[in-house]
């Protein structure tokens, strides 16, 4: 009868399958590294469509303005916007206001920054209040309006570190969507 011979892998087996499996690593970490600016991008864009909703909903739902105004400084801390239920109806934010929320664009990560190529320099196509910042606010009915009254549409523009871009419009009729 023939012993069997139990044996292991040898140094070159292993050797081998380490290179195969270091390879394959390397190729899936760098697509997942790549693809971060442009995931930052996509999740700072569907977020403030989600904020814009969210502000028609409120001022439908609480019967009055609710306000969104674009690289506010609240507490000493810049914001790129600030929502809030915008109580004296004024499209400025003033203190006791209730905020519904503040957003750092830094906080997504991979420069997602306004595109101050578009929309005059300021990557914003929305009126602005009487403090000088762009605003746009949603009346009771959901529909967008500007600083003085009427129907306001306008647009945001986003970009990230290499240069992907975002646009999030809000149409006359209060439909917020990204191009």
């Amino acid at each position: 009868m023939h012993k069997l011979k139990n044996r292991g892998m040898t140094l070159i087996e292993i050797a081998v399958t380490l290179a195969v499996v270091s390879i394959i690593l390397g190729i899936s970490l760098h697509s997942f590294v790549t693809a971060f600016p442009r995931i930052n991008l996509n999740s700072a864009s569907r977020d403030l469509v989600s904020n814009l909703q969210k502000t028609k909903l409120e001022a439908m739902k609480r019967n009055l303005l609710c306000t969104v105004t674009f690289n506010l400084e609240v507490g000493g801390v810049q914001y790129d916007y600030v929502v809030y239920a915008d109580a004296n109806q004024d499209m400025e934010y003033d203190t006791g206001e209730e905020i519904l929320c503040q957003v750092r664009f830094q906080d997504y990560g991979s420069g997602v920054e306004y595109d101050t190529t578009e929309g005059g320099g300021d990557g914003l196509t929305f009126t602005n209040n009487d403090d000088g910042f762009p605003s746009v606010a949603f009346n009771p009915r959901g529909l967008p309006i500007k600083n003085g009254g009427g129907f306001e549409s306008g647009s945001i523009f986003i970009k990230n570190e290499k240069d992907y871009k975002k646009e999030v419009v809000v149409s006359l009729a209060g439909r917020v969507m990204i191009k």
